[in-house]
């Protein structure tokens, strides 16, 4: 069972949210089995696999981070009994080349954000940039399928996160 997740900032709470919604996703899954939870019988359950992908502006984040649950309990558990993590993975342009090089749809939504931070910066406006980063992906086949479609949502919800941001 895997589950992925986007983050545009740092956040180390990760491994606690994604243990609330895999435990979500196991009560359905559990819900549908013909075994109850409390009978004798071993209720086999699908591995988790919990992804963050991370695309914020902090360069300090490595490649690859395993953000672990224990970081966040009251008192340090030596029976090492129980972990819970959350593998950060930074798909910002020029991090983990061989993991976006596998998707490329991905690597697309990379160059995008890195087009309209760019654009956006240089003409010290992000409309007139977000708009740029639109129409020089779009004939570079970049998202452009999606772009096209949905272009009125994607510059609404870019300018929220950047007037949020502020």
């Amino acid at each position: 069972m895997a589950l992925f997740e986007h983050q545009s900032t740092y956040n180390p709470n990760m491994p606690l949210r994604g243990l609330i919604y895999f435990s979500h996703l196991y009560q359905s899954y559990i819900e549908k089995c013909e075994d109850s939870i409390f009978g004798s019988k071993l209720i086999k359950i699908p591995t988790p696999q919990y992804y963050v992908f991370y695309n914020g502006e902090d360069r300090k984040v490595a490649d690859k981070k395993l953000l672990k649950l224990s970081d966040a309990f009251l008192h340090e558990d030596k029976s090492n009994g129980f972990e819970w993590t959350a593998t950060m993975l930074n798909i910002n342009i020029g991090h983990n080349k061989k993991f976006m090089e596998k998707c490329h749809i991905l690597w697309e939504y990379s160059t995008f954000i890195y087009l309209v931070r760019k654009y956006s910066e240089e003409l010290n406006n992000v409309n007139t940039g977000l708009q740029k980063a639109i129409d020089e992906c779009i004939s570079k086949n970049i998202l452009k399928d999606f772009l096209l479609e949905k272009q009125s949502e994607v510059i609404s919800m870019c300018l929220f996160k950047f007037d949020k941001e502020k």
